[in-house]
């Protein structure tokens, strides 16, 4: 209204702007509105000219694009894992989430724009090189394993998985480090004590999830899901009780009773319990959860489900294997 009587003063000839509209059946419409008012030789305006573009799907374009970025920032600041962002082909450090800081004992501002060979963060400088080829040529690195030197000097064996991406028309390399340090620790002292155990280094699998905080539906899950579970991730987005739904029986209550209160107490969590695969196989999982909290309540779950399947099975192994020496 106030730019139509500015038209209307001759202070302006034209002007456009965003605004919303109500359809005939109520639905709100944005539209981008551009007014003029053509000259009438010095005289009054007697007329106007409009032009109405709707714009409605270009703005729940934006929202997405937003709500999207939004998540992936929160999920990447928070998530247990250290996920550290690079420029391809370059390989200088773009981002690095509190995990990778605290994995690499270096903060963002010192690794920021540099390169993980300038950085001296490889052990054998050869592992990089294999890994930036595998993931030139494939798009994609899984379950590879290094070693890497912290700031302090100590060395750590990581499991590095990367991939390819395209933020805002540049190419990067999303890349996570799990430390796996002290599983090696412990599988070169159980050969060298047992002489019975060979080789069982496996890869780390994760599922980066959120859901509701009151109904624990599912409202994101990473791929990984798939892969580990066998079930389509629209299963997983779809059922609104699908997570509790296919908890083993036995573990069932216990697990979402736990959940359940430790949400209502805003505390952030971590248990174990199992899962039903597709195929009918029983998959252990360690969930690593962060509770979000707003306005003193808590709003949405978010967190990493790690397979622990083969740790376990491991751990009772050992333990066979310790009651039979002591008979």
């Amino acid at each position: 209204l106030e730019n139509m009587d500015r038209l209307h003063r001759g202070e302006i000839r034209e002007f456009s702007m965003e605004k919303r509209l109500f359809r005939k059946g109520g639905a709100i419409a944005w539209v981008r509105l551009s007014v003029s008012a053509p000259w009438n030789f010095g005289g009054p305006v007697v007329f106007h000219t409009a032009v109405i573009e709707d714009i409605t799907e270009r703005k729940r374009a934006e929202a997405e694009l937003r709500d999207n970025a939004e998540k992936f920032q929160a999920l990447f600041a928070q998530s247990p894992l250290a996920i550290v962002l690079t420029t391809i082909p370059e390989g200088r450090v773009a981002d690095a989430n509190p995990a990778a800081e605290m994995l690499l004992d270096r903060n963002l501002d010192e690794v920021r724009g540099k390169t993980t060979l300038e950085l001296n963060v490889w052990v054998d400088p050869a592992d990089r090189a294999r890994a930036m080829q595998m993931l030139q040529q494939e798009g994609v690195l899984s379950n590879f394993e290094a070693r890497m030197r912290r700031k302090d000097g100590v060395e750590i064996t990581v499991l590095y998985n990367s991939r390819v991406i395209e933020i805002e028309g540049r190419t990067y390399a999303l890349n996570s480090l799990i430390s796996i340090s002290a599983r090696k620790q412990a599988e070169a002292e159980l050969r060298r004590a047992k002489q019975m155990i060979e080789d069982i280094v496996e890869s780390v699998d994760g599922i980066v999830w959120e859901s509701d905080a009151q109904t624990f539906a599912f409202t994101f899950v990473s791929p990984q899901a798939e892969r580990i579970l066998g079930y389509p991730l629209s299963r997983w987005i779809e059922e609104p009780t699908f997570w509790s739904d296919h908890i083993h029986p036995d573990d069932r209550e216990r697990a979402v009773n736990f959940c359940s209160q430790s949400t209502k107490e805003m505390r952030d969590h971590e248990f174990e319990y199992r899962m039903l695969a597709a195929d009918g196989r029983v998959i252990q999982l360690r969930d690593i959860v962060t509770v979000v909290v707003e306005q003193n309540q808590a709003v949405r779950l978010r967190g990493l489900m790690l397979d622990i399947t083969k740790q376990k099975r491991l751990e009772e192994h050992l333990r066979q294997t310790q009651k039979m020496e002591a008979i």
